[in-house]
């Protein structure tokens, strides 16, 4: 008698698949939550105060590379004309 040892039914989860599903659900969240942040600009404005200072450019407006990702809208100050906005740099506040 021959037998042969295979499996009656495939594997459930198999790991590329499931690493493939939460590589894109991750990224699917990833862009709602830039997207979000993007278009809710008090948010957004609040967020790049906490964040650190190179990643600020000479208009004081976040330049995070994972928001400039999904930089949707500018914020109105940059429509009318106003090209620097007069912010105290953390270093020389203390």
């Amino acid at each position: 008698m021959n037998t042969t040892f295979r499996r009656s039914q495939p594997k459930f989860c198999s790991l590329p698949r499931l690493e493939n599903f939460m590589v894109r659900l991750l990224n699917r969240v990833d862009t709602i939550l830039n997207w979000f942040f993007a278009s809710n600009y008090d948010l957004y404005h609040f967020l790049g105060h906490m964040k650190a200072d190179e990643c600020r450019n000479h208009d004081g407006f976040n330049t995070h590379p994972r928001m400039l990702r999904y930089r949707l809208r500018r914020p109105a100050a940059l429509k009318t004309g106003i090209r620097s906005v007069q912010r105290p740099n953390r270093s020389e506040q203390h």
